[in-house]
């Protein structure tokens, strides 16, 4: 796969990711999908911006046609005719200077807000990046327009804690979360083989976490009869410290044999080295056991999923263990793939678990499975 098109798989399931972690519902959510996958399209992109401006055209138009986030704010001008409330004092001073007019100070219904400024900001840079086309480019101006009113900020200087959903915002969630990556996008680097680093295009923290809520979010929307939720499952202590973490999951799925307890993972590597021997990080092992020991706490059919973002670093894992009476998994989604390829292996997980069957790997043989389940493997 050439380097453009590795970034361009790469950089569309960045944005699948957004539009499932988002947790856009109802028609929202259709139309977000509908529109995300008509922008992205199949088409090779020159670069992140061509894209994001692509994107952010169509969800500015799609805002503007069912209006876009209005408050009531203060505004104070002169006017010849009362407007909302009088300022005495300031209008005695215009009639001393000799103007005939009323200080007023009134609420307006405006479109100034600040989740619209930081649109219109992310829509001036793009219109001002080298990766966006000239057609691309005229189609921002446009989108621009619908946002005259509007002030622009500062990129450096938002304040993401500013901004707040309610229940006439909520299909503003993706596009917030596209004009932040607009903000703070950065060229995809390559390994040795030409592979993308899906990792560079965003930092480990935010990367990690937009995996853990797309995990979640997907069976919720595709597999909403395994009640995924993201539980804490610290069951079973008794005298508790004031220094003892809380136990909270990334995923738990119910099915109808068991529940499975997935530790989604986002990292830069996934095996480590011990004595010249490839090994699972002990830390991860213990955390998706203790998860599994303490929910089991609550219900004795528990298994456990280390389920990776892999990289270029290390190949696709599939592997399981059998310990103390609960399956483990280790598993890999490669997110350089296709999504098509993502959500295969997201579904098989799923039917297996609506099915009752335990999510094995295909290299354990059918007598090793009956052994360990009878509890005869160590």
């Amino acid at each position: 796969m050439s380097n453009t098109a590795a970034n361009n798989v790469a950089i569309r399931n960045i944005l699948y990711m957004i539009a499932y972690a988002t947790g856009i519902s109802g028609s929202d959510a259709e139309a977000v999908f509908a529109d995300t996958l008509k922008a992205v399209g199949k088409e090779p992109f020159d670069g992140l911006g061509e894209l994001f401006a692509i994107i952010l055209n169509d969800a500015v138009k799609r805002e503007y046609l069912r209006g876009l986030e209005r408050v009531y704010s203060p505004h104070e001008e002169p006017l010849a005719v009362l407007r909302g409330r009088p300022l005495i004092q300031k209008s005695i001073a215009l009639k001393a200077r000799g103007t005939m007019r009323l200080q007023c100070l009134y609420d307006s219904f405006t479109a100034n807000t600040y989740m619209n400024q930081i649109v219109k900001t992310a829509i001036i840079q793009l219109i001002r990046s080298h990766d966006v086309s000239p057609r691309t480019r005229k189609g921002l101006r446009a989108s621009a327009l619908y946002l005259s009113t509007v002030d622009s900020l500062e990129a450096n200087s938002i304040d993401w804690r500013l901004v707040r959903y309610n229940k006439l915002n909520q299909s503003y969630r993706f596009l917030m979360a596209v004009c932040r990556m607009v903000f703070e996008k950065s060229i995809p680097v390559h390994d040795e083989n030409g592979n993308a680093e899906f990792s560079s295009m965003l930092s480990s923290q935010r990367l990690s976490s937009l995996f853990e809520k797309f995990i979640r979010e997907y069976y919720r929307r595709h597999f909403p009869r395994l009640m995924p939720a993201a539980p804490i499952v610290d069951y079973g202590i008794g005298v508790r410290s004031q220094y003892l973490p809380r136990l909270r999951t990334d995923v738990v799925l119910t099915g109808p044999s068991y529940k499975l307890v997935i530790d989604a993972k986002c990292y830069g590597t996934i095996l480590g080295t011990h004595c010249e021997k490839k090994i699972l990080s002990p830390e991860h092992r213990n955390q998706i056991f203790s998860y599994v020991m303490h929910c089991a706490q609550r219900n004795a059919s528990v298994s456990g999923m280390l389920l990776y973002a892999q990289t270029s670093m290390e190949g696709p894992l599939d592997e399981c263990w059998y310990e103390l009476g609960h399956w483990f998994y280790l598993k890999t989604l490669d997110l350089n793939k296709p999504f098509e390829n993502i959500a295969e292996q997201l579904n098989e997980i799923g039917d297996r678990m609506m099915s009752g069957l335990f999510v094995h790997s295909k290299d354990v043989s059918e007598r090793e499975l009956l052994e360990a389940e009878k509890g005869q493997i160590d």
